[in-house]
């Protein structure tokens, strides 16, 4: 059984982020909130985080569910805590390849 995640201080990786809302219905069709999508996204952070480093992310965002209007988040907000790098600018696409929506293309090497 996933461990609930309440709305307060989530500690993540020795940090601690400020959540809230999360009764907040995201999937209504499927009964779940958005705290039901942070508690899976932190049981599955140890597999997947490995994965994702060193890669940019965007986000396509639906804060009022999936039914309300979405938009694609590609940057680090302000209020975002100091320890989130944000790499700047789209990369340099490759002579004589097309650029790649994902993969290759968008990678970036930990410093």
């Amino acid at each position: 059984m996933p461990r609930p995640v309440k709305d307060g201080s989530l500690p993540v990786g020795g940090r601690t982020v400020q959540v809230s809302s999360v009764a907040k219905p995201f999937f209504p069709d499927a009964g779940l909130t958005k705290g039901d999508l942070l508690a899976y996204y932190r049981d599955v952070a140890e597999v997947m985080l490995p994965h994702l480093r060193g890669r940019p992310l965007n986000l396509q965002r639906f804060p009022n569910g999936v039914h309300g209007k979405g938009f694609w988040q590609q940057g680090a907000a302000d209020h975002f805590p100091d320890w989130v790098r944000a790499c700047g600018g789209r990369p340099p696409r490759r002579a004589g390849r097309p650029g790649r929506r994902h993969g290759e293309d968008q990678r970036r090497a930990d410093p």
